[in-house]
């Protein structure tokens, strides 16, 4: 019987916990894009809707490069068979709600996706135009809207590297300690 109770004692003692005013609670992980948990799952989400952008453009390129030079035929072409795919990723990336702190991120993403799918668009037109014979400076206007997507894509390439940085930076930061 005394072992019982001597097993028992412990046992009370052992589940009670400790002492709430002896646990320094720190504050919740944080990065200054949010939540690490909610940054890496909206990366996540979008990560492959931005690849999609990606190979769209490379199979572009790889039809430019496979002719030697870039016309409206060639284009044209390249950019009908891809632009299904693209506006499908741009209608399912226009659904997602961002965490509060990337929503210039995002708005950003947005406008890469509006201009290229605009410059398919104009680019696509503008090789019907040529074909039956009328002038037109959709060509003009496609190559300015390509050119401020690159500009843009590089720029938020810079910021996503940032936001990559961050989320290694607070991993590698301890969250909460006991005393």
């Amino acid at each position: 019987m005394k072992l019982v109770i001597l097993l028992i004692v412990p046992t009370l003692f052992y589940g009670c916990g400790q002492d709430p005013e002896k646990t320094v609670e720190q504050p919740t992980a944080q990065t200054q894009y949010g939540p690490p948990a909610k940054i890496t799952a909206y990366l996540q989400t979008i990560g492959p809707l931005i690849r999609t952008v990606s190979q769209t453009e490379m199979a572009v390129q790889k039809q430019v490069n496979a002719s030697g030079k870039a016309t409206g035929e060639n284009l044209s072409a390249a950019m009908q068979e891809v632009l299904p795919s693209l506006q499908e990723a741009f209608y399912t990336f226009d659904k997602i709600e961002p965490p509060p702190l990337l929503a210039p991120l995002h708005k950003d993403i947005k406008k890469i996706f509006v201009l290229r799918l605009d410059a398919y668009n104009q680019t696509i037109k503008g090789w019907k135009l040529e074909q039956a014979k009328e002038e037109s400076d959709l060509y003009v206007q496609a190559e300015a809207k390509m050119k401020e997507a690159n500009i843009l894509s590089q720029k938020l390439n810079q910021e996503m590297a940032k936001i990559q940085q961050a989320l290694i930076s607070q991993t590698n930061t301890p969250s909460t300690t006991q005393q």
